[in-house]
């Protein structure tokens, strides 16, 4: 019952004017109720992960006359949860349907809804008194996979064993644990024709096993071990590397528990799977011996050949400076294509600039330079790398017959006859035409020698 009071700025003043006012009052009524709603739940381990809802408990007291009951509903993502209907829902759908205090079966709720939200309604008809329910406690418990470790962004196959880290929690004994990866492409959709590669762990065995139907991964390399085990689950513990033979470019990776349900966790983002592999050369160890037969041994490396148009490489490259400055250190030597290539930027990539500034790069490297330092660009090589330290190999495809003898016997002359060596390039030359042309240049006897085989001995160190 509530009535009108004194208006004025002074208490009381006009009380009896007011108070003359109408009153009204308030009937009890036979119920009453009130709403607690919680925020939507994420039941996931990690946002690497999903959960299946297996069931709740309401825990609480209802004295008599009053009543505790409950609804909830589920999603994806937290939105999808908002959006959707209580549950559970009856026959008829416009009459609210509810659950009371005690444990609740979720099984109707779909697979990998990781999201929760609930209401609790509260009720009582002892006005009276004025009892109402107590609420003691709300419990959801589910089955869930995640992803721990962090996901390349990249694989190499025939690389070393990459590890994954996986969460598990099932309530089963007979629960499997299950990492998959699958070829995909750029937007990462599963390809149509492929199939999954699957490791399983069985928690009741302790063994694991691989189904690979593509090939996609090295058998050797393949292994599961379980990681630490507690209340909230189990760690496992995945390593496996790619098969040679992988002809995808993008790979999907996928984690799944197999409990009383079944929950599925795929990762969004597609793994790149990068086929060029960069070599860096720490250090390279060859014990170059003549067996007196001038056969060498097995695997043993007397020279690298680098070609900047066949290979794509270029002489100022950082990494082939580096690889240049190991192979130094054991005494092995580097010939490399000079000159002219299939385009401009081939030809730049093994000008006669860059062959001289990788010889004073990597001083200790002994470099050779075919076509006499420049192929179709004499006249760079002249000015550049003729009269160096580089030193000089003469082919001329297709023979050097073309070349003035004059102008070749000036260059042997100004460089050293100890610094050229004979070459008939793979051959695409007639390598006796091209050992009567170094002849008919007229060149003292030694120095003819020298050029035709006995500097190359020399250098590669061969017995004559």
């Amino acid at each position: 019952m509530y009535a009108t009071g004194d208006a004025s700025s002074t208490r009381f003043t006009q009380w009896n004017a007011n108070y003359l006012a109408e009153t009204e009052y308030f009937e009890n009524p036979n119920e009453h109720e009130g709403w607690i709603t919680s925020l939507p739940v994420d039941l996931r381990y990690s946002s690497q992960g999903t959960a299946t809802p297996m069931w709740m408990t309401l825990d609480g007291n209802a004295p008599y006359g009053t009543d505790l009951q409950l609804q909830y509903k589920s999603g994806s993502d937290a939105v999808s949860t908002g959006l959707n209907a209580w549950q559970p829902v009856g026959t008829n759908a416009s009459i609210p349907q509810f659950v009371g205090i005690g444990n609740h079966s979720l099984s109707n709720l779909s697979e990998d809804t990781s999201f929760m939200q609930y209401r609790i309604k509260y009720t009582t008809t002892a006005m009276q008194n004025w009892s109402i329910p107590e609420l003691d406690n709300v419990e959801l418990i589910s089955e869930n996979v995640a992803i721990t470790s962090s996901i390349p962004s990249t694989m190499h196959p025939n690389a070393a064993p990459i590890n994954i880290t996986t969460h598990h929690h099932a309530y089963s004994d007979s629960a499997q644990y299950q990492l998959s990866i699958v070829s995909a492409n750029s937007q990462g959709y599963k390809e149509t024709a492929s199939q999954w590669t699957t490791l399983t762990w069985s928690k009741e065995s302790n063994t694991f096993t691989v189904n690979d139907p593509d090939l996609m991964l090295i058998p050797s390399q393949t292994s599961v071990q379980e990681g630490l085990n507690n209340q909230d689950g189990q760690l496992m513990n995945w390593q496996f590397s790619l098969s040679e033979g992988l002809t995808t470019d993008y790979i999907l990776m996928q984690v799944k528990t197999v409990g009383l349900r079944n929950t599925t966790y795929t990762h969004p983002t597609p793994i790149i799977i990068d086929k060029e592999v960069d070599v860096r050369i720490k250090s390279i160890s060859a014990n170059f011996t003549s067996q007196g037969n001038y056969t060498l041994q097995e695997n043993e490396i007397v020279g690298v050949k680098l070609h900047p148009n066949f290979q794509n490489l270029d002489l100022a490259d950082p990494r082939v400076i580096e690889i240049c400055h190991a192979i130094a250190q054991d005494g092995i030597v580097v010939i490399t294509h000079a000159g002219e290539g299939s385009d401009a930027a081939a030809t730049d990539r093994g000008s006669p600039e860059k062959v001289l500034a990788l010889a004073q790069s990597v001083p200790n490297l002994t470099l050779m330079a075919c076509h006499y330092g420049a192929y179709h660009q004499l006249e760079l090589a002249e000015k550049i790398v003729v009269g160096s330290r580089v030193i000089l190999e003469t082919s001329w495809p297709p023979t050097m017959a073309i070349l003035d003898p004059d102008r070749i016997r000036g260059i042997i002359k100004r460089h050293g006859a100890d610094q050229v060596v004979f070459g008939s390039d793979w051959p695409m030359a007639d390598p006796g035409a091209e050992i009567a042309g170094i002849r008919a240049l007229g060149l003292p006897k030694d120095d003819e020698k020298k050029i035709l085989g006995g500097n190359l001995a020399r250098i590669l160190g061969l017995q004559q």
